[in-house]
């Protein structure tokens, strides 16, 4: 009877140390920085950027060969991408500029 107090004490003793460690860990882990998401912002803004760019390249390809409506269809989208991206990185250096 007193073996199996001892496992259940040890066993009980070893849970809420367990626990006490992760809430430890889980307190001691940095929080997200508020330009961070600024940052992923500037940086999808280049992404979209470049996406507008090549949609815009492939429309006028398009066009070249005669597809007029896909063509246009195609460089009215980059463009619309492209604006996109430059007003998220816009944001994103503004804000960078305002941290420093």
């Amino acid at each position: 009877m007193e073996d199996q107090m001892r496992i259940r004490k040890s066993v009980l003793a070893i849970a809420a140390g367990a626990m006490l460690a992760a809430a430890g860990g889980a307190y001691a882990t940095p929080l997200d920085r508020p330009d961070s998401f600024e940052g992923r912002n500037f940086r999808s803004g280049e992404a979209m950027e470049r996406r507008g760019e090549a949609l815009i390249r492939q429309g006028e390809q398009l066009e070249r060969r005669g597809d007029w409506r896909r063509g246009e269809a195609l460089e009215r989208q980059g463009r619309w991408l492209k604006e996109r991206g430059e007003r998220m990185e816009r944001s994103g250096r503004s804000f960078q500029r305002w941290e420093r």
